[in-house]
């Protein structure tokens, strides 16, 4: 059976509470209105649950009343799948950050929202100093004090340029951890409850196969060359040295092309001549920092050659932060893409369905 017949089936969604994984009582669960599951590659993935909160046989409110179910800081895990399928597909792990009851003369609701862990890191502004440390270094000593468990990527880890110094000046844990991924190239996401700070995974190996008419039904890329350059230079000065320093990544430095033929800075170029996009504004200390700049930072211009988003029949397996293969949408656009978020949405009455963005960085 095809995700198009499953589309209006009945789903089956689990939803634990707590670290014990206990499951939602039934009664919630036949109350339970629509799913909503943001999962982002760019912020903390957000859920939200829309309860029928109104209890019509003994007159009361049992869910914005019920203070031991859901509350601030509860743990909260939900699945999704189709009925007659094996099991059901991990989406989020979170806690909840907000109850929102709605009171009004026919039936109330109350919608409860919560985030993944990375919530966390945007709880106060800090300002800290790093010393001789590398991104990955930095990103650990920030989740461990923020009680989060993280995976590094271990290459980076072990061969990433250290910094002198590096200051995190009045901004929160997320917003400085964020800026330091972009820098190289990198991105901060979160598997269940482990933060994982790596490079974008646009080398990965495809997750899913969509295709148009089986599981898409609508798919609208934007190739644009407004944001390709021919090449990146990162500009510095070394103090030390009394002198200048200049890192440059330029075409053919894409980590992959997806499956593509030309890159967008190579096709940009043999369109409208050579180009050049010099960072400044980034303090560099030594040549190795400014070329690990350049290099994430090219990669990071690149990916925006192709970017857009599709609508399709509702697919738990799909995630932010992998790589898919798409088909059915003629030789130059089918193919590898990256995906930096998914929308999983389900109601009673529309069913389960799912929206998603990409990213691609040829043809």
């Amino acid at each position: 059976m095809s995700f198009h017949d499953l589309y209006h089936a009945p789903i089956t969604s689990l939803v634990t509470m707590g670290g014990s994984g206990g499951k939602l009582p039934a009664k919630a669960t036949a109350d339970l209105v629509s799913i909503f599951i943001l999962d982002d590659t760019a912020a903390p993935s957000m859920f939200t649950l829309e309860f029928n909160n109104w209890d019509g046989a003994n007159k009361s409110l049992p869910w914005s009343d019920d203070q031991k179910l859901f509350f601030p800081g509860q743990k909260i895990a939900i699945s999704l799948g189709y009925v007659g399928q094996k099991t059901a597909v991990s989406i989020i792990e979170g806690e909840i950050t907000s109850l929102e009851p709605v009171f009004r003369t026919q039936p109330s609701t109350i919608v409860v929202r919560g985030y993944d862990l990375r919530h966390r890191l945007l709880r106060g502004r800090q300002t800290e100093s790093f010393v001789k440390m590398n991104d990955s270094a930095i990103a650990e000593q920030i989740a461990n004090k923020a009680k989060i468990n993280i995976q590094v990527d271990k290459k980076a880890k072990s061969s990433g340029v250290k910094h002198e110094y590096v200051l995190q000046h009045n901004q929160t844990d997320l917003a400085f951890l964020q800026e330091r991924a972009r820098r190289i190239g990198f991105e901060l996401l979160i598997n269940k409850k482990t933060l994982q700070f790596r490079p974008r995974a646009i080398k990965s190996k495809k997750t899913v196969s969509l295709k148009l008419g089986r599981d898409i039904i609508e798919f609208t890329p934007r190739l644009t060359t407004l944001s390709q350059v021919s090449e990146v230079t990162v500009q510095g000065w070394d103090v030390k040295k009394k002198k200048a320093i200049v890192g440059t990544a330029s075409m053919g430095k894409e980590l992959t092309k997806m499956g593509g033929k030309t890159a967008g800075p190579k096709a940009t170029n043999g369109a409208f001549g050579k180009s050049t996009l010099p960072i400044v504004k980034s303090p560099v200390a030594t040549q190795a920092e400014a070329d690990e700049m350049a290099l994430g930072q090219y990669n990071e211009m690149a990916l925006n050659y192709i970017s857009g988003e599709g609508f399709c029949y509702g697919r738990p397996d799909l995630k932010a932060g992998t790589v898919v293969s798409i088909e059915g949408v003629g030789k130059m656009y089918s193919g590898l893409y990256y995906i930096t978020a998914v929308k999983h949405i389900w109601n009673k009455t529309h069913g389960y369905r799912l929206r998603f963005t990409y990213k691609r960085n040829a043809v």
